[in-house]
């Protein structure tokens, strides 16, 4: 055997043990986690924080204002790691900066059971809020000086106080 045959056979071999060497020293070091499972959920848990996040709002009907957002809520209690769901209605209300509540979206108990999602970080509940062309022509026509918002309020229906989140939109046409 020559020369260049040795030298390339002794590179492929310490290349070969240089990366067995690290895979070993690097699975050695690896811990196997199980995130399929969350973590127990305590027996007692009662939202006591409320997380909303809604898409921009769209022209569902191509008049040129808006009138329609979907709205996701995430609801947690400070023992629980993961967002929780809990019975109880969900009320959700539009503002329109001086104007005050523009619009109201009221969910009892019963419709919240069929809103119910799964997430990576817990339980969610979606809403696909839309509202009455009149108050949308409105908005579109107006652009209320001020803020809009969305504040949607949770309340329990066992024990515990309401909690509640705001999200402001600033663009509103």
């Amino acid at each position: 055997m020559n020369m260049i045959g040795l030298t390339t056979r002794a590179l492929r071999a310490g290349a070969f043990g240089l990366v067995a060497g690290l895979v070993a020293g690097v699975v050695a070091g690896c811990v196997v986690v199980d995130r399929t499972r969350p973590p127990p959920r305590p027996r007692e848990v009662s939202p006591d924080r409320l997380v909303l996040s809604v898409t921009n709002p769209v022209d569902t009907d191509a008049d040129g204002a808006n009138d329609a957002m979907r709205a996701s809520v995430y609801l947690f209690d400070n023992d629980y790691d993961l967002s929780i769901a809990s019975p109880g209605s969900m009320t959700f209300r539009l503002s329109a900066g001086e104007r005050g509540v523009v619009y109201e979206w009221p969910f009892e108990p019963l419709a919240m059971r069929g809103r119910r999602q799964r997430s990576a970080v817990g339980d969610v509940y979606v809403f696909d809020l839309r509202m009455d062309r009149s108050v949308a022509g409105w908005l579109a026509r107006t652009r209320p000086a001020g803020s809009v918002e969305l504040r949607a309020t949770f309340r329990s229906s066992g024990a515990g106080e309401p909690v509640a989140g705001v999200y402001p939109i600033a663009q509103w046409r």
